[in-house]
């Protein structure tokens, strides 16, 4: 039996077989939720410092990890994908030179595929979208 539903609310579809991205009546991506995931990477880091410190986290990470996706999100917040290759984010910010105020770990959820895929949030509004899914505008 197939069962076709069309949602806004993707968290609804985390429980799907296979999932569908439209963008402007056109399938941008088809495949299980996990495997869409997948092409995220497996961990989205926030961190937390003082403002100054930002550019300071943002050329350490780039020079040292090559990593340049990041997101500035208020005065010393800052997000970015951690990419499979680096391996553990605790390992990566013990070895920022700045001192880190607070740091959140977590996974890539159908709203961070939308995003990269679309380069939008599913409201259309890309304000609404947290510091997370914003990072991925555009990145795939």
């Amino acid at each position: 039996m197939t069962i076709f539903l069309t949602t806004h609310y993707l968290e609804e579809a985390e429980s799907a077989d296979r999932v569908a991205i439209m963008n402007e009546g056109r399938f941008v991506a088809m495949d299980t939720p996990a495997n869409l995931k997948r092409q995220i990477g497996p961990e989205i880091v926030m961190l937390e410092s003082d403002s100054e410190g930002v550019e300071s986290i943002k050329s350490f990470l780039f020079d040292r990890f090559g990593i340049k996706d990041f997101h500035e999100e208020g005065a010393g917040c800052i997000s970015f994908p951690l990419p499979e290759k680096i391996g553990n984010a605790i390992h990566v910010v013990q070895k920022i030179p700045v001192p880190i105020r607070s740091m959140t770990i977590r996974t890539p959820d159908l709203d961070d595929v939308f995003i990269q895929l679309t380069g939008k949030c599913v409201s259309g509004i890309d304000e609404s979208a947290s510091p997370f899914h914003r990072v991925y505008r555009g990145k795939l």
